[in-house]
């Protein structure tokens, strides 16, 4: 066999494991691991109202069948309600354990924690509930006749005229067991601060 034959033999032996090796990468494509952590109905509100947990494994959004609405959290159905509140979630705790929002029945509005119903009142002020940064604690403003007041943990706090909650006002966690906001009390704007005993 010449030296030519050789060479061609090896270069036709090289260009066919450089083939095969192509091949083989072209069919063993990395792909990133993924771990479903639930399903959305695409129709609807499904898409505006998504929420997904501060630790990327939980979900929960707003459906609705015929006239009601209701929460579905992590591919579970919650409760049919008249209405889920806009702006009062569903909304995750830090710790991503937790689910709170606000539902309308009939002409009266409630917030939901972790599928438990609150007491209801006339109207939930925006912008709905907050947990604490430990989350344990919970509050959100009402309304109730013709006056607001902030509720942590179920507990009704003092009556004012009303809670501000525009230009900036909004109910603030200090830290997981204090809290302000302001009021409303005359023609007076107060500055509430809260703590919370355990």
């Amino acid at each position: 066999m010449s030296q030519k034959r050789i060479i061609l033999c090896f270069s036709l032996l090289l260009l066919c494991i450089g083939a095969l090796t192509h091949a083989q990468a072209q069919s063993l494509k990395w792909v990133p691991p993924e771990t479903r952590i639930g399903s959305i109905d695409a129709s609807g509100s499904a898409n505006e109202s998504l929420r997904v947990s501060p630790d990327s494994k939980r979900v929960a959004y707003t459906a609705k069948t015929g006239n009601k609405s209701f929460v579905v959290i992590d591919g579970k159905e919650g409760k049919r309600y008249d209405g889920i509140l806009r702006a009062s979630g569903p909304i995750f705790s830090p710790d991503s354990k937790r689910v709170a929002y606000g539902a309308e029945t009939g002409t009266k509005q409630v917030i939901v924690v972790d599928g438990k119903e609150g007491k209801q009142y006339d109207g939930i002020a925006t912008p709905g509930p907050i947990f604490s940064p430990d989350s344990k604690h919970l509050a959100y403003a009402i309304v109730s006749g013709s006056k607001s007041f902030v509720i942590v943990d179920g507990k009704e706090g003092k009556r004012y005229n009303g809670i501000i909650n525009f230009g900036g006002g909004r109910i603030v966690f200090d830290s997981a067991d204090s809290l302000h906001y302001l009021a409303l009390k005359g023609t007076g704007i107060y500055l509430v601060q809260e703590n919370i005993k355990r």
